[in-house]
C-alpha cells in the first residue's frame, strides 16, 4: 500500500518503528538510504530526497561480495 512513488495526497502521513535489537543491520534490503535535503535549482528552492545504495565489490571499503554491508 505505501510502496515507492505512491501518491497518497497532500496529508497522508505513515510511519514504521523497530526494535533496533532486532534488526541485522546486514540485510541487504537495509542498504538503501534516503537522506531529506533542502535543494536549489536556479532561484527556485524546496525540499528533495537523495538516495544512495552501495551494490558490488569495493576491496578499499572491505566490500568483498554483491551485498556485503559497512557494519
Amino acid at each position: 500500500e505505501w510502496g515507492h512513488a505512491f501518491w497518497k495526497g497532500d496529508l497522508a502521513i505513515h510511519g514504521e518503528s523497530w526494535v533496533m535489537d532486532e534488526v541485522d543491520p546486514l540485510l541487504f534490503t537495509h542498504f538503501h538510504n534516503h537522506a531529506i535535503c533542502k535543494v536549489t535549482m536556479g532561484d527556485r528552492q524546496g525540499v528533495g530526497t537523495v538516495e544512495t545504495i552501495c551494490i558490488g565489490r569495493h576491496a578499499p571499503s572491505g566490500f568483498l561480495e554483491l551485498f556485503d554491508g559497512a557494519a
